[in-house]
C-alpha cells in the first residue's frame, strides 16, 4: 500500500494533527482545554483510521483495536503529564 495512493487519506489526518497542535499552543496554558482537545483528536484518529481501511478494504478487528489502543495510550500520556 503506498501512502502517495492514499495522500487525500492522509492530508486530512495531517491537518486535524496540525490543527490540535496550534490549540495546544494557542491554549497552553489551560490544561482542561489541551485535555478536551486530545480526547477530541483520538476519537477523530480512530474513526479515521477505521474509514481508511475501510476504503482500502484492509479493516479487521485488530487494526480497530490498534487504533483504539494508540487512542487510550495518548489520552493517558497527556492527562498524566498535565497532573
Amino acid at each position: 500500500m503506498s501512502i502517495l495512493k492514499y495522500k487525500g487519506d492522509y492530508s486530512v489526518l495531517a491537518l486535524a494533527v496540525a490543527g490540535y497542535l496550534a490549540f495546544v499552543i494557542r491554549f497552553a496554558a489551560i490544561p482542561r482545554y489541551i485535555l478536551l482537545a486530545t480526547i477530541a483528536l483520538s476519537l477523530f484518529y480512530s474513526i479515521w483510521g477505521i474509514i481508511h481501511h475501510l476504503r482500502t478494504r484492509s479493516f479487521t478487528t485488530r487494526i480497530m483495536l490498534e487504533y483504539f489502543l494508540v487512542s487510550i495510550l495518548a489520552i493517558s500520556l497527556v492527562s498524566t503529564l498535565l497532573v
